[in-house]
């Protein structure tokens, strides 16, 4: 497991709309900017009416068109510690007003897994440990924090949950669609 989370913040303020628009212009667009493949699962979270692509890897270029898997952490539909980041002033925003008991799905293009928020605590940057795997699946989410801070956030902001439920897909159900191209709503 590498030393430091591998993510850095975005300082230009209001660079979400920028980041939407982009989003918003089409997966084509989105494909050969990151490509397709790369693509892992669909991150759902319905108290936000968050719906986000999983990218592997966790650079600006993945952070800045959905959420990166962390390479290194349990792999989306797989047990394990599932790691994935998004940027505070993007996509994970919402994250400020998560709170133990809500649910989070991870989609693949096998299964649809919910998760359950059991924990949110704040760190240092260097507290790599917490994407450590757990006693049962789960997942954890990785934003900066503090939320509103301008320029090289100081500490991060960690949710963890528990694998709740998973639900088999099968193929052509419409399932595996939304997998492949999640666009925001």
């Amino acid at each position: 497991m590498r030393s430091r989370l591998l993510w850095r913040d975005v300082a230009a303020v209001g660079s979400v709309g920028l980041r939407t628009r982009r989003l918003r212009a089409g997966l084509s667009a989105l494909g050969i900017a990151i490509g397709i493949a790369s693509m892992v699962a669909v991150l759902g979270i319905s108290k936000f009416r968050l719906r986000v692509p999983v990218f592997e890897g966790t650079d600006d270029l993945i952070l800045n068109r959905g959420v990166g898997w962390i390479v290194g952490t349990g792999r989306p539909g797989e047990a394990g510690n599932i790691g994935l980041a998004g940027h505070r002033d993007g996509f994970f925003r919402g994250l400020k007003d998560i709170a133990v008991g809500d649910a989070v799905e991870l989609t693949t293009l096998a299964a649809r897994a919910t998760y359950v928020v059991d924990e949110i605590e704040i760190v240092s940057p260097e507290r790599v440990d917490v994407l450590a795997p757990r006693a049962s699946p789960s997942l954890t989410l990785v934003t900066c924090y503090p939320f509103y801070y301008v320029g090289d956030a100081p500490q991060r902001f960690i949710v963890h949950a528990r694998l709740d439920q998973t639900v088999p897909l099968k193929p052509g159900d419409g399932a595996d669609r939304a997998a492949r191209a999640a666009p925001p709503r």
